[in-house]
């Protein structure tokens, strides 16, 4: 999704003159602070955009902060490097083309002054670029770009050889896309990359990656400043990296699907187990009211002759079942069974079930017409129909 222009300044030069004067100096009092900051062997990292939300991203996102950027300041924020520990300090510059060229120019020029003299390491500039963004584009250049080249306008050859472009944000494009839209800027910038600009592309807003990208600008800027390495070479070591975050990602996302599948599927084996419970739980309990009610339904027979013989009826019909089932069930659980004959003995067991079930019927037809209640239990597993009620009164 592609974020909307910025809103316009809609004040009037006469309320805006006095706060522009003031930020002017804000922003020459922020470099004089973050010079300040800078020490020996320092690693100096300055991010570069248009508009501070790009920036403030890349900045956010390697501190580990979350921090509202102002676009007319320099900020800088100390961090220890996450494997080496090595001090490095991000710096933000102020948007490229703004209100406040001269002061952010002044105030780049104390900032770089004062990297030179107390020796710091290494000083890399980065302009961090949204690759979904359009509107920062002019004629295929971003914007603010040559504000960036007349700040570092002492010796452009070599300060091209200390600039990195990269871009960021590519989960919001195709790659596809994304490509397209960088080879039309590298086109625009050839120039600049045959004087030793190089591109990179941060392909997931991830601090380890960020980081990982981060650590190839410092090893490969390093290495051509010292002249142990060519300025081609950077922008294809840079693509290099990218194509690996990338492999990561797929490979990452790949096995986050795994495990999403995996627990997905011990979450329904945990539900078909407890479904499982409930209803063996349910059968058991069914069982234990069945036996209930057929003591019950026994003892009420054993008050009679008649009724003595009545459950003599149940007790061979449950034998007779027993015995019946269990080896037409036996035969059908066979491992030496065709299909076919399958087919045929559980039509058989089907059958034997229906003349089973007709003899309990016959024998609880018998129980009623002694006049004795069968339980709700004993109904429902035979099936027997609802006796019919005798209503008194005249009608």
């Amino acid at each position: 999704m592609r974020r909307k222009d910025p809103p316009t300044n809609n004040r009037t030069p006469s309320s805006s003159s006095s706060m522009l004067e003031g930020r002017g100096h804000e922003c020459l009092k922020s470099a004089d602070e973050v010079a300040k900051m800078m020490q020996k062997d320092d690693i100096v990292i300055l991010l570069w955009s248009w508009i501070v939300l790009d920036r403030q991203k890349l900045f956010n996102l390697l501190a580990g902060t979350q921090r509202d950027l102002d676009t007319w300041k320099f900020v800088a924020k100390e961090v220890k490097h996450p494997v080496s520990g090595a001090r490095i300090l991000l710096v933000s510059t102020t948007d490229a083309y703004s209100y406040f060229m001269l002061e952010r120019k002044q105030g780049l020029e104390r900032i770089l002054s004062r990297m030179n003299k107390v020796g710091v390491k290494l000083g890399a500039h980065t302009w961090v670029h949204h690759i979904t963004d359009t509107w920062p584009i002019k004629h295929g250049m971003p914007v603010g770009w040559d504000e960036l080249k007349e700040s570092l306008n002492r010796d452009v050859a070599m300060k091209m050889s200390n600039v990195t472009f990269l871009s960021i944000c590519w989960e919001e494009a195709g790659l596809e896309e994304g490509q397209e839209r960088e080879l039309n800027i590298r086109t625009m910038l050839r120039e600049d990359a045959d004087r030793g600009l190089a591109f990179g592309q941060l392909p997931v807003m991830d601090r380890n990656e960020a980081w990982c990208i981060i650590d190839g600008i410092i090893e490969l800027t390093t290495t051509l400043l010292d002249q142990r390495a060519g300025k081609e070479e950077r922008s294809g070591r840079l693509s290099k990296l990218a194509d690996d975050i990338r492999e990561r990602k797929i490979k990452k996302d790949e096995e986050a699907r795994e495990k999403a599948e995996e627990a997905r599927k011990k979450a329904e084996e945990a539900r078909k187990k407890a479904e499982e419970v409930v209803k063996k739980a349910e059968e058991d309990s069914r069982v234990r009211l069945l036996q209930h009610e057929l003591r019950m339904l026994y003892a009420e027979l054993d008050k009679t002759e008649h009724g003595k013989g009545v459950k003599a009826k149940f007790q061979r019909a449950s034998d007779d079942q027993k015995r019946i089932m269990e080896r037409l069930i036996g035969q059908l659980c066979g491992e030496w069974l065709e299909p076919e004959e399958k087919e045929r003995l559980e039509k058989v067991i089907e059958e034997e079930y229906i003349l089973c079930l007709r003899d309990f019927r016959g024998h609880f037809a018998e129980v009623r017409a002694m006049g004795i209640e069968v339980g709700f239990n004993l109904r429902e597993f035979y099936g027997l129909l609802e006796p019919e009620k005798k209503w008194l009164g005249i009608f």
